[in-house]
């Protein structure tokens, strides 16, 4: 590694680390695969074909917005199912330990046994190497790689764990591929066109959401997607895990269960959701009055409160009233569960997969967003019958749907 690129003491590109900083970050790809423009990121850096791959992806990132590239150094936390031949525990280090000597990335390197709060090492580009890729990038589009394994396990803490396959792990692997292959060749414009992943946390009942780069385009954006030239049609579950909870409980579920006489609906579904992942009352009441203000803020176009600023006495009442408010309307179901909340998302997932593996089994493309899906529009009448069969199937009744 021979370039080197002095660290900006003050840009966009670099975030200083603050201790007990709570900060959104993401895991690195470990679906490292060389092509001709990783290879020429490398050759520019004067870096192996690992550190080219690791280059696009802090790029990439960053291209998202977001801070930080979480990874682990402890040799435990690489499962062979994950990792290519490029980024094997030996190959990574070595690239990422490089960039940090070079100048290249902020890192906050975790040493093996030290007290990290649950923390592991993390990464972000500085400026210095946004430049450098960008110039090697230039107009060309980045290529997509498949995952190599899309169904993925996690521990609490994050971490990637390795599993024995059954045959409803191949098929959800099959169901996966068979998804991509379709999507693949019909024609979609206005959003990416990446394979699902489908992480779960600790168990098989807990999570299983599918996820790709589509779903972090806004709906606004979304309503531009096509299908072979083919205007897509958005459709989504109404009140999803409110729904879900009321058909676990075996009570009816209601038309629309955020709609509360008195209070605004944002904060009642804000509040509905963060009581069904939330274990008690107090967590529930901060989390709360913390969502009621974003909301109220984001609607009037009020910047959004600083690091320095509390949240103000009488949104915690507001909290308080919304709660209770909630509590008298859906007493049919339980709230303050542990654990409550993955549980919902693995219905969600099961429900979610015969919907849009459904479609692919008809050669239909269809793109998940968690409780909604986009079609071609002329295959709409076909998703929301899929829709509600599907969710009969798993919770015992048909959810609700709306555009």
């Amino acid at each position: 590694m021979k370039i080197r690129s002095e660290r900006p003491a003050e840009t966009s590109d670099t975030l200083v680390l603050v201790r007990g900083e709570d900060t959104e970050q993401r895991f690195l790809n470990t679906n490292l695969v060389s092509n001709d423009l990783t290879r020429a990121i490398a050759a520019k850096l004067k870096t192996s074909e690992t550190g080219g791959c690791i280059a696009l992806e802090l790029y990439k990132h960053y291209r998202k917005g977001g801070p930080w590239l979480r990874y682990s150094r402890n040799r435990n936390n690489w499962g062979y199912r994950y990792h290519t031949p490029l980024s094997t525990r030996a190959l990574v280090l070595r690239a990422i330990d490089g960039f940090d000597a070079a100048g290249l990335i902020v890192h906050d390197r975790k040493q093996p046994g030290q007290y990290n709060n649950g923390r592991q090492s993390s990464m972000r580009a500085t400026a210095g190497l946004i430049e450098i890729v960008r110039e090697v990038i230039g107009r060309e589009p980045i290529p997509y790689t498949p995952l190599r394994e899309s169904i993925i396990m996690r521990d609490s803490g994050g971490n990637l764990v390795n599993y024995r396959d059954s045959r409803d792990v191949d098929r959800m692997r099959d169901n996966v591929r068979e998804h991509y292959h379709v999507i693949a060749g019909a024609g979609i414009k206005g959003c990416p066109v990446e394979q699902l992943k489908r992480p779960f946390i600790g168990q098989w009942g807990r999570g299983g959401r599918a996820y790709a780069g589509h779903q972090q385009l806004p709906k606004l954006q979304r309503e531009r997607i096509t299908f072979g030239g083919e205007i897509g049609f958005e459709l989504d579950f109404s009140c999803a895990n409110l729904s879900m909870a009321y058909a676990l409980s075996g009570a009816k579920i209601p038309k629309d269960g955020y709609s509360i006489d008195g209070f605004y609906r944002d904060h009642v579904k804000a509040g509905v959701n963060i009581m069904l992942n939330t274990p008690d009352y107090i967590a529930a009441r901060w989390a709360l009055a913390a969502d009621i203000e974003r909301i109220d803020r984001h609607r009037v176009g009020v910047p959004q409160l600083s690091d320095d600023e509390r949240i103000s006495p009488h949104r915690r009442v507001e909290a308080k009233h919304v709660i209770q408010a909630i509590l008298k309307r859906h007493s049919a179901i339980k709230f303050y569960r542990r654990d409550y909340g993955l549980e919902l998302q693995s219905c969600e997932a099961r429900i979610a997969e015969k919907v849009w593996h459904g479609m692919a089994k008809r050669g239909v493309p269809c793109l998940p967003v968690h409780d909604s899906f986009v079609v071609p529009m002329s295959f709409a009448r076909l998703l929301d019958d899929l829709m509600k069969s599907a969710s009969h199937g798993v919770v015992g009744q048909s959810l609700y749907t709306a555009v």
